[in-house]
């Protein structure tokens, strides 16, 4: 969160004032790692023991991602970053990497006990895992209170979206994964139908040879039969009425010198 702010128009102006209110705050800052282009600076040179106090709490509380330049801007300026309503807002919700006036804050943060209150659809994944900070709230009778988490919205919206995103592009895998093995199904099926066409078609060529073969000559190319190429590739096997009915119009359409005397009509 605190790298949007530092990032936008709010960073530029604060680095401009940054150097005045850290000569005031600070005592003798000592540079620890030249790595930094920044420089890390020491807590304990820090004048103010509230201020310092504050500095330890980030050390503890801030997100990973923050430097010591960053900590110390939080600490050490005023106002709300998110709007211009309260400039003299000093506390830093270290948790979050921001500093915030009350609506703000109310208004880009919720308790964990109403979040499924505002949005059903939020999860435990939604949250777990994310940066949060405790609250107090005062029971119904004003006369207890509870502590409950408290959580950035956005970074639950964020998680949201992702979780969303991640069960999409699994619906899809998924879909692409059944699509596939229905392809190869199919063409495995295709493939075993046509493996089977052949073989009737083989057969069935077979037998319709072993058929004429007895009413033609040696060495007689039947394919100058157009009755027999079409029959010999069909799929379908040989009946006896082949032999009564399409053999005769098959030898009627070769050359009289190509059938034997004897069985020229059959």
């Amino acid at each position: 969160m605190f790298k949007e702010i530092m990032d936008g128009d709010v960073g530029e102006k604060m680095y401009a004032v940054m150097w005045t209110r850290v000569k005031n705050e600070c005592g003798r800052a000592r540079i620890v790692e030249r790595e930094d282009p920044y420089g890390l600076w020491d807590w304990p040179n820090v004048k103010r023991p509230d201020l310092q106090k504050e500095l330890k709490q980030a050390d503890v509380s801030a997100p990973r991602a923050m430097t010591k330049l960053q900590k110390l801007e939080l600490a050490c300026m005023n106002g709300c970053q998110l709007c211009d309503k309260h400039p003299t807002t000093r506390k830093v919700m270290w948790h979050f990497g921001m500093r915030l006036c009350k609506e703000c804050t109310h208004e880009r943060t919720i308790l964990e006990q109403d979040l499924t209150k505002v949005d059903p659809s939020v999860l435990p994944k939604h949250y777990r895992g994310l940066p949060f900070d405790h609250v107090y709230v005062l029971s119904r009778d004003q006369r207890q209170a509870s502590r409950h988490r408290r959580f950035w919205k956005a970074d639950i919206r964020r998680r949201q979206l992702a979780d969303k995103e991640r069960l999409k592009r699994a619906r899809e895998d998924e879909e692409l994964k059944t699509k596939t093995k229905l392809r190869i199904i199919r063409k495995n099926a295709r493939e075993l139908k046509q493996q089977e066409r052949d073989r009737v078609r083989a057969q069935r060529k077979l037998d319709i040879d072993s058929i004429i073969r007895e009413y033609v000559r040696e060495g007689v190319d039947l394919e100058r039969s157009e009755l027999y190429k079409k029959h010999t590739a069909m799929a379908r096997p040989l009946t006896a009425e082949f032999k009564r009915t399409h053999m005769r119009e098959i030898l009627a359409e070769l050359p009289r010198d190509c059938l034997t005397y004897h069985h020229a009509y059959p």
